[in-house]
């Protein structure tokens, strides 16, 4: 999914802790994208966000297309 110009719909999955899981959206390692509001806010957040600053997201698309292009860019993935 390194391609920043897709604009596809995202294919979700609940997640076991309260996230969704991102299934067109993958890591450098095989592992799909994960995204979740299961925080006291209830705001949308990357759940793997290995950044210090706590970023969030308007909605799950917003968090899933960040964390597409955070990945496509090499900011998340690259351990």
């Amino acid at each position: 999914m390194g391609d920043l110009t897709w604009d596809g719909e995202f294919e979700y999955s609940r997640w076991r802790h309260g996230g969704w899981y991102v299934h067109n959206v993958r890591y450098p390692s095989g592992a799909v994208g994960c995204v979740s509001r299961n925080y006291e806010d209830r705001k949308w957040r990357i759940a793997c966000d290995s950044r210090q600053e706590d970023v969030t997201y308007p909605s799950r698309n917003a968090a899933a297309r960040a964390e597409r292009d955070l990945i496509a860019a090499g900011v998340l993935g690259q351990r």
